[in-house]
C-alpha cells in the first residue's frame, strides 16, 4: 500500500483561526478564500456569464422585495465554528444588521443563492453541506448551464430534507416572503433576439 492510499486525519480550521490568518497576513485579504468544513478553500474567479447573471440577479431581488429583506452579494457569513462560507447573495431581515455579523445566525437569513456555471459540483456538495450544517432555512443554486434553479429546504444535519427544481415559466415564493412571488425567469438572461 502507498503514502497516498492512507487515510491521514486533518485538523479543521475554526473561524477565529481564519480571521487571525486574514488579520497576521498569513491570507490576504484580496484572496479569494472561503472557510468550508475546516479547510480554506480557493474559490474560483468570476466569469462574465457569473458577474451579469449576479448584477441582474440582485436587481430584481431589490426590486421585488423592497425595503423587506436586505441583498447582500458576496459576504462571507460565519455559519457554525468551521464554517466561514461566502455565499454569491444573500438575504437578510433588516434587523440582522442591529446586532454584531458574530451574532448573526441561520434565522437572521432568509436565503441564501449560489450562482453557478462551473462550480456546480462545489455548490452542491460542500457549499451545500455547508448551509444545511448552518441551519439555513432555504438554499437556491442558479444553474447557469442548465437554466434551472435548485431549490433545498428543511436542513437537518449536513443535509437538506427537501429539493425540488424550478424552470422558466415557473413562479416560486421562499419559505418566509410567501407574499412574494419570484419569477424564475428573471434568474437568466433572456434570450437573444435574432
Amino acid at each position: 500500500m502507498s503514502d497516498m492510499a492512507l487515510e491521514i486525519p486533518i485538523r479543521p480550521i475554526t473561524a477565529v483561526e481564519y480571521h487571525r490568518m486574514v488579520r497576521d497576513g498569513i491570507i490576504r485579504d484580496d484572496e479569494r478564500i472561503e472557510l468550508l468544513g475546516g479547510m480554506l478553500v480557493e474559490m474560483p474567479p468570476l466569469g462574465q456569464s457569473h458577474i451579469t447573471a449576479h448584477t441582474r440577479i440582485v436587481k430584481y431581488l431589490i426590486e421585488r422585495f423592497g425595503e423587506r429583506l436586505f441583498v447582500s452579494g458576496q459576504a462571507s457569513i460565519v455559519l457554525t465554528p468551521t464554517d466561514e462560507p461566502e455565499p454569491d447573495i444573500s438575504l437578510f431581515l433588516p434587523e440582522t444588521f442591529d446586532k454584531p455579523k458574530s451574532q448573526w445566525g441561520g434565522s437572521d437569513i432568509v436565503a441564501l443563492i449560489e450562482i453557478s456555471d462551473s462550480s456546480l459540483r462545489r455548490d452542491l456538495g460542500p457549499k451545500l453541506r455547508a448551509y444545511a450544517r448552518g441551519d439555513i432555512a432555504e438554499y437556491i443554486v442558479v444553474d447557469l448551464r442548465d437554466t434551472r434553479l435548485l431549490r433545498h429546504r428543511d436542513p437537518g444535519g449536513d443535509a437538506y430534507q427537501t429539493a425540488d427544481e424550478l424552470h422558466p415559466g415557473e413562479e416560486f415564493t421562499l419559505l418566509r416572503m410567501p407574499d412574494v412571488s419570484l419569477a424564475v425567469s428573471a434568474f437568466f438572461a433572456p434570450p437573444v433576439q435574432r
